[in-house]
């Protein structure tokens, strides 16, 4: 909507984008390095070792801990695999379940009802807002271990965590990203004038890219963004 892909109201799901995302769950699913991500010797006790995986994985796909009963889902989905194709055949569906779950692909901010109409969200849902509005992505590691500590709750605990993330240059690339798609500046790829070259459209791009950061280094705000000269 307006150039945004993060709109509620157009976020709906049709059988073709659910089975686009059948299909890319099945193939990250399909070329994960299980030796990278199963840290436990299965041989050693295999349904204990699946259930820590799906303890760690779960805790980055959802971004938060998973529930007693969700672990119960997810063991129970890995017995019925493995218990004819071996650990890592289950190990595998497991993560293409996980990448198919709205806990997945949609960020909660649901919180908990907190009287007048208000709601507080948990430290995890903080987390995931700040990582997303300020760098596109998920949370580090100080922000999972903030979340699991109870850090995440207060004016001064969150501004904190805001300062130490607007240090990063993914900070610069998301607030340049956001001037871009405001401006519908993706248009400039198509638009048709008179002079207007591939590289000059690269160029008149990467400038507006390379002001935006800038911007943004220095706190500066979208009045000062407009009136560059």
């Amino acid at each position: 909507v307006d150039g945004f892909s993060t709109d509620a109201e157009a976020l709906t799901v049709s059988p073709l984008l659910s089975h686009q995302y059948r299909l890319a769950a099945e193939e990250a699913a399909g070329r994960a390095d299980l030796d990278q991500l199963v840290e436990c010797v299965p041989d050693e006790g295999s349904a204990l070792c699946a259930t820590e995986f799906i303890d760690s994985f779960g805790l980055r796909a959802f971004r938060r801990p998973l529930h007693e009963e969700e672990v119960q889902r997810y063991i129970d989905l890995w017995f019925m695999v493995a218990e004819s194709d071996g650990f890592d055949a289950g190990i595998r569906f497991v993560i293409s379940a996980m990448l198919q779950s709205p806990h997945f692909l949609y960020r909660s901010e649901m919180g908990t009802q907190a009287g007048d109409g208000r709601f507080n969200m948990s430290d995890w849902e903080i987390a995931s807002a700040l990582s997303y509005t300020l760098w596109g992505t998920m949370p580090d590691d100080a922000l999972f271990s903030a979340a699991l500590d109870g850090e995440l709750h207060t004016t001064d605990q969150i501004a904190s965590h805001v300062g130490r993330m607007k240090e990063d240059s993914r900070f610069l690339d998301t607030a340049a990203d956001f001037v871009e798609v405001w401006l519908h500046l993706d248009r400039l790829q198509t638009v048709s004038r008179e002079g207007l070259t591939d590289d000059l459209r690269a160029a008149m791009a990467a400038e507006t890219h390379t002001l935006s950061r800038e911007i943004a280094w220095v706190d500066g705000s979208l009045t000062d963004l407009m009136q560059v000269s």
